[in-house]
């Protein structure tokens, strides 16, 4: 879910609500609704007198506090040192 997470990140930063005409950032969107980490609407895909699919395009109305936690909790992993350091290894010897 990391590319759902760069968009959850990039929302955060856009002026709600806005809308998403790219069918795979729907998708996405798609997902980030199902999990309740955003409040979107996603009007039903309709075939059209070509006889092809369309898909309106998708408005984001707001990041839910679940979405708010998932980013601060993301944000915190992204942080994280990638090598052990001794006090995270020892953290008892550290404070010695």
């Amino acid at each position: 879910m990391p590319m759902c997470l760069n968009l959850l990140r990039a929302l955060s930063e856009a002026s709600l609500p806005c809308t998403q005409a790219d069918s795979a950032v729907i998708d996405r969107l798609r997902l980030l609704g199902a999990a309740d980490l955003v409040k979107v609407l996603i009007p039903s895909a309709r075939v059209d007198c070509d006889h092809r699919q369309r898909q309106d395009p998708a408005t984001v109305l707001e990041i839910t506090p679940r979405g708010w936690e998932a980013l601060r909790t993301s944000r915190a992993e992204d942080e994280m040192p990638l090598i052990p350091t001794i006090d995270t290894v020892f953290p008892s010897d550290a404070q010695h």
